[in-house]
């Protein structure tokens, strides 16, 4: 079983524009995670009612489940990734999370 090296990443509100709105930026939280490509098939993900599309992968991981929900992605080799939703325990202690690429990448890596 081969895993690749995951960070979770937080927002971190930085400021406010002249509109009032937040400005927010990604924020790694440093310590590395394990986690593998989910074997979930493209004909389980169709019928989830999602498109299957390379941008938008599932991961299996042990990652505590408070730090999950706290996250607002990840991070896998220096692409950014929104999670969508997070299935507790699917396969012992493992938790399946749903992402989503995220197109604003920015290139300033912060550790917190």
């Amino acid at each position: 079983m081969r895993y690749i090296e995951i960070k979770l990443l937080e927002e971190i509100e930085t400021g406010r524009d002249m509109l009032g709105n937040p400005i927010k930026e990604l924020h790694e939280i440093c310590r590395a995670y394990s986690a593998r490509i989910s074997g979930i098939s493209a004909t389980e993900t169709a019928l989830d009612g999602r498109d299957v599309t390379e941008s938008c992968p599932e991961l299996l991981t042990d990652v505590p489940l408070h730090l999950l929900r706290k996250a607002a992605g990840i991070r896998i080799h220096a692409q950014d990734f929104r999670i969508t939703s997070i299935y507790e325990k699917i396969r012992g202690d493992f938790s399946l999370v749903q992402l989503e690429r995220w197109h604003n990448q920015h290139e300033n890596h912060h550790c917190t």
